[in-house]
């Protein structure tokens, strides 16, 4: 009996163990090389394993000292089974002429009311010293020969056309000006929906309702507000009801539709409930509506702009 009891409680424990793995944060360090050089790019990589719902702030590039950062690259996240992976690599160099220099980063995290720190530590580098060769053998040359001085050539014709080729063209540029933002304007638009188009439609093949709303609602609240003025992005299901009134250029229906797609996500990734298929696609099709109108609503404003 007592054998049994024991039994029960490790049964117990598992599930707890898992959902506690599964909760942590991890983080490392790879970097190239095991020396430097004054002024030398290194390249290092930052991993970082993490719940899905958890805020990672990676080092700034105060926290780099002794080294400064030239560039960062993120990697688009990685998400699956509720673990997400973010990776960031970084470009970084040293003036230091410390022999021996080590590099210490920081990485901070927020899940809900929870927060954490987590500092990577690398190797000690080794710094290369370039000693340069000296030839102390020099050859002095001379000549008795007078040099033949002449006029230099007159540039007075070549500088006056060009002032007035540069002012031509800065003429010509201050008259295209708009026609030509409002080209870009236009191409880049027809490009960003072009691209929501296509994603809605790999989208609505998404077997996993969880993954396949949740990534609706994070499409369409970036696609409506690119600039996050209005904040989409960070609103809560109850906060949207207000958030999308502020989109005038969508009227009764589609703010009923970004609403419900927000509440079926709720249910399924919270409730746990599943979606009737159609449903689903009376969704998608909403939402390529809103897609049509906000492309409308931009296209006219650009061609607008006179």
């Amino acid at each position: 009996m007592k054998k049994m009891s024991v039994i029960c409680l490790l049964c117990l424990l598992i599930p707890s163990y898992s959902v506690a793995q599964r909760g942590t944060v991890t983080a490392s360090l790879s970097v190239e090389a095991d020396s430097i050089a004054i002024g030398e790019p290194l390249q290092i990589s930052i991993t970082v394993s993490h719940p899905s719902e958890a805020i990672i702030e990676f080092p700034t590039s105060r926290d780099f000292s002794p080294f400064g950062l030239i560039r960062g690259t993120a990697t688009p996240t990685r998400t699956e089974g509720g673990l997400s992976l973010d990776e960031v690599e970084y470009e970084i160099r040293t003036f230091s002429l410390s022999p021996k220099q080590q590099l210490e980063l920081p990485i901070l995290w927020y899940n809900g009311q929870d927060t954490g720190q987590i500092r990577l530590l690398s190797d000690t580098f080794s710094l290369k010293r370039q000693i340069q060769q000296v030839n102390d053998s020099m050859e002095y040359r001379y000549t008795l020969t007078p040099v033949n001085l002449e006029d230099p050539p007159n540039y007075l014709s070549f500088l006056l056309l060009t002032f007035f080729a540069l002012m031509l063209v800065s003429l010509l540029v201050f008259a295209l000006r708009k026609p030509a933002r409002r080209y870009w304007a236009l191409r880049n638009l027809n490009r960003s929906t072009e691209r929501m188009r296509k994603s809605l439609e790999r989208l609505s093949k998404e077997q996993n309702q969880e993954i396949q709303l949740e990534t609706l609602n994070t499409l369409w609240r970036n696609y409506l507000d690119p600039e996050q003025k209005i904040q989409l992005g960070a609103m809560t299901t109850t906060e949207l009801s207000e958030g999308v009134q502020k989109l005038p250029y969508l009227n009764i229906e589609d703010q009923k539709a970004l609403l419900e797609a927000a509440r079926l996500r709720d249910q399924v990734s919270f409730a746990g409930h599943t979606v009737g298929y159609a449903t689903i696609g009376d969704t998608f099709t909403a939402f390529q509506r809103v897609v049509d109108r906000v492309y409308q609503h931009r296209k006219s404003l650009i061609q607008g702009d006179k």
